[in-house]
């Protein structure tokens, strides 16, 4: 692949270690774990917005390409809503010759 990727986390006040339970810390846990086994950078941010938190980030990365996960199934609501807090982003800093 020969880019950098990044594996971002964005910790809400809700998702505070003191107010979610143990499985879902794991659950997290274990995914940024995963991806950095894979190769990515891994961050992990506090923020109220996790939108403008994940598009700081990518300005300030030059991020080309966003890939949004969730690291446990949704309901088709909540992937309607948007609500998710896990984000992976592929640095595009070096565009391919076409």
């Amino acid at each position: 692949m020969n880019r950098n990727w990044y594996a971002i986390y964005v910790q809400t006040p809700a998702e505070e270690p003191t107010v979610i339970d143990t499985h879902t810390q794991q659950i997290i846990s274990s995914t940024l774990t995963l991806a950095k086994q894979l190769g990515a950078i891994v961050f992990t941010y506090k923020g109220e917005d996790v939108v403008r938190t994940l598009l700081q980030f990518a300005k300030e990365y030059r991020v080309g390409h966003i890939v949004i996960g969730s690291p446990t199934p949704r309901s088709l609501w909540e992937r309607l809503r948007g609500k998710t807090g896990l984000w992976i982003a592929s640095s595009m800093k070096q565009r391919e010759s076409r």
